[in-house]
């Protein structure tokens, strides 16, 4: 008699699971009581089942990738299908199993749970959302542990083009809020910076930060430096608190001599610079676009993520080609085309049951 697959042993299983896309996990819960088990035992044991799926999520090309991190240093990507097939602008947030994508005609927001499948559209409280728009999506809880998901919006309309006055302001997006409606929380300049061209806070253009978790906790990563200071340095925090945060080295990369030359490594926010460290491993993987700009006949142009480890490692993989794709310049506030780098989204993904829909 042919072995079926509810009799496999669960440890099979599970391997295989893993290596489904998220978005078809509603089709492997909905085929019976043990796989829904097995796949909800992954929301339930959060931390302790943090290997068991995807690691986060990185956007390409205008759309969204699942992201794998082996231990063998290696890293894979696989296209997500977005509701609606849609195409993406700027970056992905992340926070507590859920994504924030920006449609790239800017009309719309998309908050999707990938592991229940369900999404939230999103509208702006003009006529549209502003290509230098920067997001976060967060959440408070009351005391009873239940968490009500808020979406913070930076507006800056001195990058819109026209006779508009330069502005800036936070609004807010409560999803549990009756009346569905953006908040105004501020105005005025803020003492920090955030480049329309990266993916989080930057000082003196020098520092990238990223999370990732450590146990349940979340944690926050800098980088610093790059190839014109021939090292870089990457810091994880200890312990983040209210109004003091302590921070230790996690990893010190030189970047010269010919390797960093072969492998056309930069370290510059126009080219990528989005990472994310492992700090069970000891690795950091920095995501970039190659950068062949001066050469007569270039190459097509490669997404790469490196990965650092210590004791000098260094490896390379190819994550498939950037394409020239047309998009509002945040800048200029017109369309044009342009190659434009990889950016992580989160290191730190868990499914979550938070209904959205």
């Amino acid at each position: 008699m042919m072995p079926r697959m509810i009799d496999l042993p669960q440890k099979l299983v599970v391997e295989i699971f893993k290596r489904v896309p998220i978005t078809s996990l509603k089709a492997v819960r909905s085929t019976c009581k043990t796989w829904e088990a097995i796949t909800k035992s992954w929301v339930v044991l959060g931390a302790a089942a943090r290997h068991e799926f995807l690691l986060g999520f990185v956007k390409m090309n205008n759309k969204v990738y699942s992201l794998r991190y082996h231990h063998q240093g290696d890293v894979s990507v696989q296209q997500v299908d977005l509701p609606n097939q849609l195409e993406i602008s700027s970056m992905v947030y992340h926070c507590d199993g859920l994504l924030l994508c920006v449609a790239k005609d800017l009309s719309k927001l998309l908050v999707w749970n990938p592991y229940l499948c369900q999404s939230r559209w999103i509208g702006p409280r003009g006529e549209s959302f502003n290509a230098s728009d920067m997001y976060a999506i967060g959440y408070s809880e009351d005391k009873n542990k239940k968490r009500d998901h808020k979406i913070l919006r930076f507006v800056d309309d001195s990058c819109v083009v026209g006779p508009v006055i330069s502005v800036f302001r936070c609004e807010i997006y409560e999803m549990s809020s009756s009346d569905s409606s953006w908040r105004v929380l501020e105005e005025g300049k803020p003492e920090w910076e955030i480049d329309v061209h990266q993916r989080g806070a930057s000082v003196n253009d020098c520092v990238t930060l990223s999370s990732f978790l450590r146990g349940d906790d979340e944690q926050l990563a800098a980088l610093f430096g790059g190839c014109e200071s021939s090292f870089f340095e990457i810091w994880v925090t200890l312990s983040v608190e209210p109004k003091y945060v302590s921070w230790t080295k996690f990893l010190v990369v030189e970047t010269g001599g010919p390797i960093f030359t072969s492998l056309n490594f930069q370290l510059s926010t126009y080219f990528g610079g989005s990472f994310f460290v492992d700090e069970e491993n000891k690795v950091a993987v920095v995501f970039e676009r190659d950068s062949y700009i001066s050469i007569s006949a270039p190459p097509p142009s490669q997404h790469t993520a490196f990965v650092f480890g210590q004791a000098g490692y260094i490896h390379s993989v190819n994550l498939g080609q950037a394409l020239k794709l047309q998009h509002l310049s945040p800048y200029s506030g017109k369309h044009c085309q342009a190659l434009l780098p990889p950016l992580v989204c989160s290191s730190s993904f868990r499914p979550t049951l938070v209904q959205v829909s």
